[in-house]
């Protein structure tokens, strides 16, 4: 007489865990993103660090800055530091 056996499948038993990529295959961490790194530059108003593909520099002083700590002149497109923006604009009502 023949024996009958159960149709096996893939999700029966211990087979299941043949089927998931093992860790050593799976992808190998990456670094961070710039944008999400701390940063090697230090903004000179702020001391804050940051990257410096998003550093700005002072149209008028030249200053190195964090995007935080500029001006930006809407019509001219012009950067300034806080303290050249301020010093300009008392300079254009005085």
């Amino acid at each position: 007489m023949r024996k009958i056996t159960p149709p096996t499948s893939v999700f029966a038993g211990t087979r299941i865990g043949r089927q998931f990529a093992r860790p050593s295959r799976m992808a190998n961490p990456r670094t961070a993103p710039y944008w999400l790194d701390g940063g090697t530059e230090s903004c000179d108003l702020c001391e804050h660090p940051h990257v410096l593909q998003t550093q700005r520099r002072c149209a008028a002083c030249d200053r190195a800055a964090c995007e935080h700590c500029v001006t930006v002149n809407r019509e001219t497109g012009e950067v300034l530091c806080h303290e050249c923006h301020q010093a300009e604009t008392k300079r254009e009502d005085g």
